[in-house]
């Protein structure tokens, strides 16, 4: 199939009587996901705290693409970073989460 190709179907059924004549026309367009809007990821740790993160769909696809790749033995960091806001008096501030201490984790997208 092709994003953005309209698809039409019609079904018949099929038993001992015979065929039945054709449903009614439906159609269907596939589309790839999208990668514009914004979304919380919400990440429960092993500990049982959950963390929560406000991000771009893209931020939320490249976490998921790192979480894949080190769950099927990929190489790389063992560990995702995501900069905050700082608070005061600091400058900067990052969190680091370890992939073995990661137990779950979902997408509310908005």
């Amino acid at each position: 199939m092709t994003n953005g190709t309209i698809y039409y179907y019609e079904v018949t059924a099929l038993n001992a009587g015979g065929e039945s004549s054709n449903s009614n026309e439906a159609s269907a367009t596939p589309q790839a996901p999208s990668s514009e809007g914004r979304a919380v990821l919400w990440v429960t740790m092993a500990n049982g705290s959950d963390i929560d993160y406000d991000l771009s769909m893209t931020e939320i696809q490249n976490f998921i693409n790192w979480y894949k790749s080190k769950a099927s033995g990929g190489v790389g960091d063992p560990f995702y970073t995501f900069s905050k806001t700082p608070i005061s008096p600091y400058t900067s501030r990052t969190d680091y989460l370890i992939f073995d201490k990661i137990v779950c984790f979902k997408v509310n997208h908005y």
